[in-house]
């Protein structure tokens, strides 16, 4: 069970739906196969924001603000309650950091997020504490073989500097391979000459 936000800004309890997940790594060992994967959601830490209005504005329309002002589109919708009013625009990281960085909504207006496949949901309080904890396996020996797609970059966003220091955001740049993937690995990168 989660709890999610309903359109009175009440929290309620709802059953979990599958999730969907995107594989990170494999890892192929002599007695089983070891794969790692992420939210789907962690989709958005490969997009890319220039600029987003969010100072001024509540949880759901600053949220919004964020998720519409990415370079590449995607299927994300944005749902809050959370009243407290935003204090700076967010610029120049990915959508993900954006939320959950310092600096980002949540640290500017308190609250947490709830990722419910494409849809984010972010309120004041989510769930109860049943006092579960998350525990790891030790690994066992054995041959290993791994590949891990974690730091691939398909889209670059260049940034050069002007004598006062100030950024130059200039248009991606893409690979010749971008289609290969499910969606664009964008990043920033800084020229700093």
């Amino acid at each position: 069970d989660y709890a999610m936000p309903v359109a009175s800004g009440v929290v309620k309890e709802q059953t979990a739906r599958d999730q969907l997940f995107r594989i990170t790594s494999v890892n192929a060992m002599l007695e089983c196969i070891q794969i790692e994967a992420q939210h789907i959601s962690y989709d958005l830490r490969r997009n890319y924001i220039r600029s987003a209005s969010a100072k001024g504005k509540t949880g759901a329309a600053a949220l919004a603000a964020v998720l519409n002002a990415t370079v590449t589109p995607h299927e994300f919708t944005a749902h809050s309650d959370v009243q407290t009013l935003i204090g700076e625009d967010i610029d120049r990281r990915s959508p993900m950091a954006a939320i959950l960085s310092d600096g980002g909504l949540i640290a500017q207006a308190g609250g947490e997020l709830l990722r419910d496949n494409f849809d984010l949901y972010w309120s004041e309080r989510i769930g109860q504490d049943r006092g579960v904890t998350i525990a790891y396996r030790k690994n066992m020996a054995g041959m290993e073989v791994r590949m891990d797609t974690s730091d691939l970059v398909t889209r670059i966003i260049p940034v050069g500097f002007d004598k006062k220091g100030n950024a130059i955001i200039g248009d991606a740049v893409d690979s010749p391979h971008i289609n290969e993937y499910a969606q664009p690995y964008t990043v920033e990168y800084e020229y700093k000459d």
